[in-house]
């Protein structure tokens, strides 16, 4: 075992960035999906690039993309298992994503809590260090914060920002916990406000309007997703492994399924601490 571990270690950079990038190329049935390849790998190698923004605003409530990416049935879920919760009890967990083998582990935070008239959801995934460890991929933050109400449209905001400008603690679970509240309360984290042109995607939903920026599309097939849930494959893509890879998971902290809360625990406090520093 420990002659393994001293192998691995013994990996020149060169070959670990060549180890890494090849994530995308150790299933080459990954490379034949072209639904794949246009919907994440593609806008993955542009977000390196320096395309102009775009952004559209809708004076409607974007039911169908809401559909797509968080079902009725599992928003009804959420309302129903969580509704003898008692009012700021939350639940939540820390999983690890990808290998240590090619520079992808890193951790995703899920927290459900409950409010006096509904549920907020928040999701964290700090791909800072991924970014570091990949010559290809950028050093990217992804966000998330959804609130859902009995019977009425819910709030949603979605963020990806590039991340070099923040200082590497900045970048970690306790402060992008604090970042996910602030864009559940509705507005941009501090540290993004002198930083718009970190911004790569951003979905905000409300009940009578929706914002959607991004790079690299037109405004037409924007808003085509927003009034219909299709468009673009970029978007499509993200739709689905939001629905997928997000929302999915937020069922496991309702039931008896076993799940460590100590590491989200230890999150929590230390974001307190930090909120109460300031």
């Amino acid at each position: 075992m420990r002659k393994e571990l001293a192998v691995q270690n013994s990996i020149e950079p060169p070959w670990f960035i060549l180890h890494t990038v090849g994530r995308y190329m150790d299933v080459p049935a990954r490379l034949l999906d072209r639904r794949r390849v246009f919907g994440k790998i593609v806008p993955m190698l542009l977000q390196n690039v320096p395309f102009p923004s775009s952004e559209v605003q809708t004076a409607t409530y974007p039911e169908h993309m809401v559909e797509r990416v968080i079902p009725t049935h599992l928003r009804e879920l959420i309302l129903e298992e969580t509704q003898n919760w008692n009012v700021d009890q939350a639940k939540g967990m820390i999983v690890t994503i990808g290998k240590k083998e090619t520079g992808t582990s890193h951790p995703h935070l899920f927290e459900l809590k409950r409010l006096s008239d509904g549920v907020r959801l928040l999701f964290v995934d700090p791909e800072d260090i991924v970014g570091r460890r990949n010559f290809f991929k950028p050093s990217v933050v992804h966000l998330g914060a959804t609130v859902i109400r009995d019977d009425q449209p819910l709030y949603m905001d979605h963020i990806t920002f590039r991340s070099e400008f923040l200082d590497r603690q900045n970048t970690h679970l306790p402060q992008q916990y604090l970042a996910a509240e602030q864009l559940a309360d509705g507005g941009l984290p501090d540290f993004l406000k002198d930083n718009l042109q970190a911004i790569l995607f951003h979905l905000s939903v409300r009940p009578d309007s929706s914002i959607l920026q991004t790079r690299f599309l037109l405004p037409i097939g924007m808003n085509r997703f927003l009034r219909t849930g299709n468009g673009p494959i970029p978007l499509e893509y993200t739709a689905d492994d939001l629905r997928v890879e997000v929302y999915e998971r937020f069922p496991i902290l309702l039931g008896d399924q076993d799940f460590e809360q100590r590491p989200y625990e230890a999150v929590v406090e230390r974001a307190n601490q930090l909120r109460a520093a300031v």
